[in-house]
């Protein structure tokens, strides 16, 4: 249990909440810059509407944001938009809040609702609110609460409500017009502030509007409404919605009660929120903001931090055995606990948390910066990439992250072509990446070793520094073995000869290990040999204290578990077996900021955990190599395998029966076995690889299998590019993590693709195991007479 430490305690740093205005900053020409950005969101909109929402708020020529019909929606879809842009941004709030209409956006965002259903619940209010009329309301301007209240009293307005409490001093009243406007007078004549009448068509927020909030009410028990992954603010009793089932009472209540938007700052504020972040370009929210806390400034009213405290010491809201914590200091602590301190010191890292490398740039660059921006370690996918396009990325990466963010890119094994391991090693020790993912080796070469410990040297107090680490992507003990290990003699005395080390770095190479952190992977996508990590877990990490001790180490040797890491109960599971970190991968494939398609992303959204199967992998074809891919809605896998067979049955293509080659070519390559051959001919000598068209021409099991390997590749670049005419074919590695990880959030905002953003997935992912395991330890571990329960 060594890498479950400190679970309870708390940091200092800044915290904020999203809230989203409501009506009244409608203006022609909103959303300008929102709406090309979001297309999806904006078709779905403008569908909904039944008009184009996009032309409704840059152009009205109809004047038709002055009515309350479209007035809604329209702030409704840019306020939408707007916290898109955020969370893009990088936002991550504690709370979301939003002023009257501007609930309904809180409500979206953290997942109650979806984007289509709040739209129609804002368009029936809309029509409901539309068609009350009678009655007026007022804007009071320096005047409390109590004294208003007093006064309406004395001056026996009967029919009159407080609708608003947006501030001590900013108060909206609701009802008769007339006895609005005797009140206005008085304030006038007592000099107790001023009064704005509104212009709006009815008493809105007051009890004038229960027949509306009866219908709308009816109208609610058409939807569904989900626990928030977020806590939402409720205009009506200023406090969070902790159940879903509540939701369809409080924002019928909303209608016809007063929206206490002072309540609401004043619980974030005890909640420690020091900043708030108002959507759609509006500072109206963020006015009343500095108003409130210049207010408790001046008062010294700071919160008493025990009055929070119930039960295990913080204030939750269950959602199964998951919980949102209030006090997002202590979440982000919590994760922080998580792992090995060791190997967060080692990398300068917040959490223990790396994004394995997905080959063709899927890693995209995007997932770099975000990772390890994030205080997170991010690999790029540099397999298949020509040498110039992972120098451009790599220049990317530089650009897009923080100069003390760590990052690296990938090694990826090439057991046909080791000069180009070699020239990939090169470029990144002359760009400086000092971080690799090797991956797919079954042995250690010289390229693993050059990079490894090139420009290692001993400092004047004598101590070694090897600057570059390697991150070994390992499943099997055996290879682990050599890995853990210094490098071999016959290595390194190549490496000498040739002048890719120099004598006193291969000095150092033989004290120390090839790798310095082991990636113990599991049942992941794409190469895999289907372990289990709890099996090999264990086995590898008694390797490592065996290696430390027969080599004299003076230095850790991380161990880190991957594959299968798509849920709380996985990262949990991993941590308790010992793993110092944890590498997610076929989760960060269904993202926001993954190289892949639109198309391959909505289809991985949807997978389960059982839609996994395995294919051969191209790049080692002829050995039978296994890669796991997605098997729903593509038809690689069984084409793939049928390729296989075809190859262990045949010396060559033209022994294939004829009807089957015909099949081949009209249903996995759509173009003739000639126009393949060809391709693949201009292919290998335009990269200077015309050898192997010379050999195949010589061996015709090996023109058959470069043919073949033609249709994995193209299989991958159809599945990037998002092909629609070659869905069938697409080749998708994936492992049943992501399957877990789309049951796992099916209920919160990461349910759809657009959402999930790397870093906060991870976050997620991780705050939700620290839950779990302290949730459960107790429960696990039942203590006897005397025994401590576990802290």
């Amino acid at each position: 249990m060594g890498n479950i430490t400190n679970l309870n305690h708390s940091i200092d740093s800044s915290e904020s909440a999203i809230v989203f205005p409501g009506q009244g900053i409608q203006r022609r020409g909103m959303g300008k810059t929102l709406f090309s950005r979001f297309p999806r969101l904006t078709e779905e909109a403008s569908s909904v509407l039944g008009y184009c929402i996009k032309n409704l708020c840059l152009n009205d020529t109809d004047n038709r944001l002055k009515d309350t019909r479209y007035t809604q929606p329209a702030i409704f879809v840019v306020n939408a938009l707007s916290h898109a842009e955020l969370i893009e941004r990088g936002e991550t709030p504690r709370f979301y809040a939003g002023h009257s209409l501007g609930e309904y956006n809180a409500l979206h965002a953290a997942g109650i609702l979806d984007f289509n259903s709040c739209l129609k619940l804002v368009i029936k209010r809309g029509e409901l609110l539309s068609q009350a009329n009678g009655g007026g309301m007022y804007a009071i301007i320096g005047t409390n609460k109590k004294k208003l209240q007093s006064l309406i009293c004395e001056l026996s307005l009967d029919r009159v409500d407080i609708a608003n409490i947006n501030s001590t001093h900013q108060i909206v009243l609701s009802g008769d017009k007339l006895q609005l406007a005797a009140l206005s007078a008085q304030l006038l004549e007592q000099g107790l502030g001023k009064s704005i009448p509104l212009n709006v068509s009815a008493a809105f927020h007051s009890r004038f509007m229960q027949e509306p909030a009866r219908q709308f009410s009816n109208y609610l028990n058409l939807f569904t409404f989900k626990q928030p992954h977020t806590p939402v603010i409720s205009n009506v009793e200023a406090k969070p919605i902790e159940d879903a089932s509540k939701v369809s009472q409080l924002i019928t209540k909303q209608i016809y009660s007063p929206v206490n938007w002072k309540g609401t700052m004043s619980f974030l504020h005890d909640h420690q929120i020091t900043k708030v972040i108002e959507t759609s370009n509006s500072d109206v929210l963020t006015k009343l903001w500095n108003e409130f806390r210049d207010e408790r400034s001046k008062k010294g009213l700071l919160i008493d931090k025990k009055k929070l405290v119930r039960g295990r010491g913080d204030v939750s809201y269950e959602n199964s055995y998951n919980r949102v914590h209030l006090n997002k200091d202590a979440q982000l602590k919590n994760v922080m606990a998580l792992g090995s301190p060791s190997f967060k010191a080692k990398f300068g890292i917040k959490y223990n948390v790396v994004s394995g490398a997905m080959f063709r740039g899927i890693s995209s660059t995007e997932i770099v910066s975000k990772m390890a921006n994030a205080g997170m370690i991010g690999f790029f996918g540099s397999g298949g990439l020509a040498l110039q396009d992972l120098k451009v990325a790599i220049h990317k990466i530089k650009a897009n992250s923080r100069q003390d963010a760590k990052w690296g890119a990938n090694l990826l094994h090439l057991p046909n072509d080791n000069d180009q391991e070699v020239k990939v090693v090169e470029l990144y020790l002359k760009e400086n990446v000092n971080l690799v993912e090797a991956a797919g080796f079954i042995s250690v070469t010289s390229a693993v070793v050059q990079f490894r410990f090139h420009g290692a040297y001993i400092d004047p107090s004598g101590d070694t520094i090897i600057p570059n680490s390697v991150f070994a992507k390992i499943s099997r003990p055996d290879i682990a073995k050599s890995f853990i290990a210094p490098p071999s003699e016959k290595i390194l005395s190549q490496l000498l000869s040739e002048g890719r080390l120099t004598q006193s770095e291969v000095q150092i190479a033989r004290t120390n290990p090839t790798a310095n952190v082991i990636t113990v992977e599991a049942d992941s996508g794409g190469h895999t040999d289907g372990g289990n990590i709890s099996a090999l877990l264990p086995v590898i990490k008694k390797q490592v204290e065996s290696a430390k001790a027969q080599f004299n180490y003076t230095r850790d040797i991380f161990v880190g578990a991957a594959g299968g890491i798509g849920t709380a109960e996985s990262i949990a599971a991993a941590f308790i077996l010992g793993a110092d970190y944890i590498v997610t991968g076929s989760i960060n494939q269904c993202s926001v900021e993954s190289g892949t398609s639109d198309k391959v992303k909505q289809m991985l959204s949807q997978a389960s955990v059982y839609d996994t199967t395995y294919a051969p992998a191209g790049d080692m074809f002829e050995l039978g190599a296994k890669v796991q891919v997605l098997n729903k809605g593509t038809l690689f896998a069984p084409r793939a395998n049928k390729l296989y067979q075809l190859y262990r049955q045949y010396n060559g293509i033209d022994e294939i029966p004829i009807t089957v080659r015909e099949s081949i070519e009209k249903l996995y390559f759509k173009k003739s076995i000639d126009d393949v051959w060809n391709e693949t001919s201009q292919y290998f000598r335009k990269v200077g690889k015309g050898f192997e068209i010379e050999k195949a021409q010589c061996t015709p099991k090996h023109k058959m299998a470069l043919i073949f390997r033609w249709y994995f590749a193209h299989s991958i670049k159809s599945a990037m590019s998002g092909d629609e005419t070659q869905v069938a074919n697409f080749q998708i590695h994936c492992g049943p993590a992501m399957g877990a990880f789309n049951d796992a959030v099916k209920d919160t905002i990461f349910a759809s693709w657009q959402n999930r953003n790397v870093d906060k997935i991870a976050l997620y992912l991780m705050q939700e195991a620290y839950e779990l395991l302290q949730y459960s330890l107790n429960n696990i571990i039942t203590p006897q007479s005397g025994m401590p329960k576990v802290s």
